[in-house]
């Protein structure tokens, strides 16, 4: 069997934790370790992980300060790859959901029969089945063939979650190394990683019931008149975003500008330098240089390029 390693950073989840946990435990035919790192719970979440512990050998709590959850999560995969033990595949995990029991063994076999250069990272993610606070089945996240998986795509809308993420350790260390800037999503910059440095494979099935409640809940109404309402309301958070993808380039550039092709580095520097830029500037606006390729997150994307908010 393949060994797996799970990590999750927790915050207050005291609510969700034990059914997140058990059914990581109940995979099907892989060997899972956890490595939870709190991010400075106030509630009983460190005593629920440390119950977890002593009953299972497999379960290992990393107490930490509150750092916020992008550090976090990198914090902890840090600590991962210090320990001596080495994993045919690592991946992501949330507090709050149900993974079904052949989640990482699908994913496994996916990555497998890809036949991908194991020399290179290699990410797998999903779909999902987004689900009520009682994890009843509402609907799929993607719709079908919404997912284009390609560059253009991922530099306008990254619809990897990593929660759905499996990856190989080539990945992970890329992933840790990098000194980010902490506005980076976890799930947003190793997609883009694999992306750019290796393969990257969709899978349009779902093997996780993504819990949604709380604060979680809004981004994912997708169905009658609440998902046009949520959608016009989203459009006045446009300003709540700084440049994530214009930073995300930049990281790139930063980092890895000698191991990107020349289409690639022109792809990142348009994006990176479109403030200052003229011409990269119309180019982001009129053409289909970068494009999620769906109505509502191309006029986002838009207004986003006119306010230097990308």
């Amino acid at each position: 069997m393949k060994n797996c390693c799970v990590i999750i950073s927790s915050y207050n989840g005291e609510k969700y934790i034990s059914h997140q946990l058990d059914t990581i435990i109940n995979q099907s035919d892989v060997t899972v370790d956890i490595f939870v790192r709190d991010d400075g719970s106030n509630d009983r979440t460190v005593s629920i992980v440390e119950q977890y512990c002593q009953k299972c050998n497999n379960v290992h709590l990393i107490k930490g300060i509150n750092v916020g959850v992008i550090e976090s999560f990198r914090v902890c995969s840090a600590y991962v790859l210090e320990n001596k033990k080495r994993y045919d595949y690592y991946c992501f995990a949330d507090q709050d959901d149900e993974w079904l029991p052949q989640k990482l063994l699908s994913a496994i076999k996916k990555i497998e029969e890809s036949n991908k250069d194991e020399l290179l990272p290699i990410l797998y993610y999903s779909n999902l089945k987004v689900s009520d606070n009682n994890l009843n089945y509402l609907y799929d996240r993607f719709d079908k063939n919404y997912v284009l998986n390609t560059k253009k795509q991922i530099l306008s809308e990254i619809c990897v979650l990593g929660c759905t993420c499996v990856f190989n350790e080539k990945l992970l260390k890329e992933y840790v190394r990098t000194n980010l800037n902490h506005r980076i999503p976890h799930d947003a910059w190793i997609a883009v990683l694999a992306t750019f440095l290796g393969n990257i494979i969709y899978d349009e099935n779902a093997y996780i019931l993504y819990r949604q409640h709380g604060n979680n809940q809004s981004g994912s109404i997708k169905k009658g008149v609440s998902m046009y309402w949520n959608k016009l309301n989203r459009f006045k958070h446009l300003f709540d975003m700084d440049g994530d993808y214009e930073a995300i380039a930049r990281e790139m550039i930063n980092n890895y500008e000698n191991r990107l092709n020349e289409s690639d580095k022109e792809m990142l520097k348009t994006i990176a330098d479109y403030r200052i830029n003229l011409k990269y500037r119309f180019k982001l606006l009129f053409t289909g240089y970068i494009s999620s390729g769906h109505i509502w997150k191309e006029a986002s994307r838009r207004i986003r390029i006119i306010c230097n908010r990308l």
